[in-house]
């Protein structure tokens, strides 16, 4: 059985949606299914056991910037933001459209497949799918890592809004069946596309990365690995945390480091400045995939940020996954109600709290066990199996039987 699986995400090696169609791509074969990656060409390595066809493909906004001589002052980026409302319609790969439909066309002519993937963002790969669904007859499954016009990060006008929202429900009109990451986000589309079938499909981790017993590290080390936005997955309630229990004596400075592993923000610095952690805090600048692994097997304990916002509910991050495989106790700020808390309850790997007094009394219950036994305890469970990509790719092989039945 053959699938062609179209994701732009793929060879990318620190983007977070390559890790879902990776996983897909090398597991799935243990079901008998074939896959063939239509994707773009990078300039990255490419270390990956997989049948591909690489498409050019020029990004339109490095092209844009070097035109228009932009920056990141006000003005540039007001620029950039109409320039994306008119032309990046519905997103900024939409040249790739016509060259994968060529390449994708030549070889479902040359050759039988029994399913098409499509996996997004960008929402291109989905219009690829269609067309090809729409030419060849092909059983279609649309993934959705993100949502469309459902999205809450959603940012154009709402004229733009209306007639996009027409390009989705037209554009998956005929889908056989529609995926995505949580329960939350099943039900959104649900209540779109009100005459589908509509399946949840957790991302997951690699079992061959989970941690078979790697060395602690000697203090007591609170690591945070990925990206922060200011005023949203923001440190700062953690900042007076730890403030409060150094000025309490709660805890000694020569015992804690914590360790960020993200993009040197000027916000950031400030906010670390103020509570006077210069010495505690240390922000490390972003780091490659297989580091930042190691430095979460190393860690004492994890530190998971979410916006606490109702609409983050749904939000899978690809980090809930690597921080599984790590079996060490996670920490998770934000939202206490959704995909994120049920995953931690689940498995047994960690506690989600929404205050700074809750946060407290976590952070001084692991502080308590390292100072008693040396290193925090943390016993793991054999139950975050459920949330590897062999398991993901399990219910992509069961579904993909389904519609090609």
């Amino acid at each position: 059985m053959k699938v062609l699986i179209i994701t732009y995400y793929f060879f990318q090696n620190e983007a977070i949606g390559s890790f879902r169609l990776r996983g897909l791509n090398k597991y799935l074969k243990d079901y008998g299914w074939e896959p063939t990656i239509l994707t773009i060409k990078t300039n990255e390595s490419e270390e990956v056991d997989c049948n591909v066809i690489k498409t050019e493909f020029a990004d339109p906004i490095k092209t844009v910037k070097k035109k228009y001589k932009l920056n990141d002052n006000i003005l540039s980026k007001l620029f950039l933001r109409v320039w994306l409302e008119i032309n990046a319609y519905p997103d900024v790969q939409k040249k790739w459209i016509k060259t994968a439909v060529e390449s994708g066309r030549k070889l479902l002519r040359e050759e039988q497949f029994d399913a098409i993937i499509s996996s997004s963002s960008p929402i291109s790969c989905h219009l690829i799918a269609h067309d090809l669904k729409k030419e060849f007859d092909i059983p279609w499954i649309a993934d959705f890592r993100d949502l469309w016009t459902q999205n809450h990060y959603y940012n154009y006008t709402p004229i733009r809004k209306f007639f996009e929202r027409r390009l989705e429900l037209g554009t998956l009109k005929n889908v056989d069946a529609i995926t995505t990451v949580s329960k939350e986000l099943s039900k959104d589309l649900e209540r779109l596309h009100k005459s589908k079938n509509i399946y949840t499909i957790h991302n997951g981790f690699d079992p061959e990365d989970v941690n078979l017993g790697m060395p602690l590290t000697s203090k007591f080390s609170i690591t945070y690995t990925g990206q922060l936005y200011n005023k949203k997955r923001d440190p700062e309630d953690f900042f007076k945390v730890i403030n409060e229990l150094l000025e309490e004596e709660f805890l000694n400075s020569d015992d804690i480091s914590v360790e960020l592993f993200c993009q040197e923000e000027s916000w950031l610095f400030e906010e670390i400045k103020n509570l006077n952690l210069g010495n505690i805090v240390n922000i490390n600048g972003t780091i490659s995939h297989q580091n930042s692994i190691l430095q979460q097997r190393m860690s004492q304990i994890l530190l998971l940020l979410m916006w606490n916002n109702p609409k983050e509910k749904g939000v899978c991050t690809g980090k809930i996954f690597e921080y599984l495989a790590a079996k060490r106790p996670i920490v998770s700020y934000g939202v206490v109600e959704g995909c994120v808390p049920t995953i931690l309850s689940e498995t047994n790997s960690g506690i989600a709290v929404n205050n700074k007094n809750d946060l407290k009394n976590l952070i001084k219950m692991h502080y308590n066990s390292y100072k008693n036994n040396g290193y925090v305890e943390f016993n793991s469970s054999n139950k975050i199996l459920k949330f590897s990509q062999k398991t993901m790719a399990k219910k992509f092989n069961e579904l993909l039987n389904k519609v090609s039945l």
